[in-house]
C-alpha cells in the first residue's frame, strides 16, 4: 500500500505539471483567436445591460437566477478562452436554464420562497410552456418561434451535457482523456452555439420586456442588444415588437 501510495503522488505531481503546460500551451495558441472572443464577450454585455436596466429595478424575486445565468456566460467564455469546449458548452446550457427560472420566479414570488426551501423545482419543458403561455407571448407575431430557437439550441447544448454526439466529445477513440483543445474547428463550433445561444436568450427576453424598450426607452439597453442580435433580424423585431435596434 505505502508503494501505491508513492505512486500515486508521483503520478499527481506529473499530471499537476502537464496539466498546467498544456492549458498554458492551449491559451497562448487560442490567443490568436482574440477578435472571435471580443466578439463573443460583446455580445455578453447584453446580460449585464438586461440585468441594471431591467431586472434589478422590476424582477426582485427572479433577478438572483438571472445573475446566475449571466455567471454561466462568463464562466463559457473563460473556459472557451481556456479550449475547455465542453464545459463552455455545458455552461451556455446552464445559462438558458437561469434566464427561464429568472422569468418565472420574477411573476412568483411564493415558488421562489419554496424554490429556497428546495420544495419547488420545474424543468426546463415547463418552463418553456409557461413561457408560451405568458400574456406577454400571446399574440406576438414570432414569439413561439422565439422560444423554439431557444430550446433548439438548448436541446443542442444538451448533446454536450451528456457528450451524447461524437462531435462534443472532447476524446477521440482510442485517445487519452483531453483537458484542452486549441483546433480551430472547436473554436467556430463553439463560437456558432455561443452566438445561438446569446441571440435566443435576447429573443426571449424581448418579447417579454418590450414595453419598457418601445419608442425612446432605455437607448443604451438596446444598444447593448443590438450587439447580440444581427442587423438582418433587426427589422423584423422592430416590425414585430415595436423595439428598433441600433449600434
Amino acid at each position: 500500500m505505502h508503494d501505491l501510495k508513492a505512486e500515486v503522488e508521483e503520478n499527481f505531481k506529473d499530471f499537476a505539471t502537464r496539466s498546467t503546460a498544456e492549458l498554458q500551451a492551449s491559451q497562448t495558441a487560442l490567443a490568436a483567436r482574440a477578435s472571435a472572443y471580443q466578439r463573443d464577450y460583446e455580445r455578453l454585455v447584453s446580460l449585464q445591460a438586461w440585468r441594471t436596466h431591467i431586472m434589478e429595478p422590476r424582477a426582485a424575486t427572479g433577478l438572483p437566477f438571472f445573475l446566475e445565468a449571466q455567471n454561466d456566460g462568463l464562466v463559457a467564455h473563460i473556459m472557451a478562452r481556456q479550449g475547455a469546449w465542453r464545459t463552455s458548452l455545458m455552461s451556455l446550457r446552464s445559462a438558458i436554464e437561469n434566464v427561464c427560472n429568472a422569468l418565472y420566479y420574477m411573476d412568483h414570488p411564493v415558488e421562489a420562497t419554496l424554490w429556497g426551501l428546495g420544495k419547488h423545482r420545474l424543468g426546463y419543458a415547463d418552463l418553456t410552456e409557461y413561457l408560451k403561455r405568458h400574456p406577454a407571448f400571446l399574440g406576438v407575431s414570432e414569439a413561439g418561434h422565439y422560444v423554439g430557437e431557444m430550446s433548439a439550441e438548448y436541446s443542442e447544448l444538451s448533446k454536450a451535457v451528456h457528450a451524447s454526439a461524437a462531435n462534443f466529445r472532447m476524446t477521440a477513440a482510442g485517445q487519452m482523456p483531453r483537458l484542452w483543445s486549441s483546433a480551430a474547428s472547436d473554436v467556430d463550433a463553439w463560437m456558432e452555439r455561443s452566438t445561438r445561444t446569446l441571440l435566443s436568450i435576447n429573443l426571449v427576453l424581448l418579447v417579454t420586456f418590450r414595453e419598457h424598450l418601445q419608442g425612446a426607452a432605455h437607448r443604451n439597453l438596446r444598444k447593448a442588444i443590438s450587439l447580440a442580435i444581427p442587423p438582418n433580424r433587426q427589422a423584423k423585431i422592430h416590425e414585430n415588437l415595436g423595439v428598433k435596434l441600433f449600434k
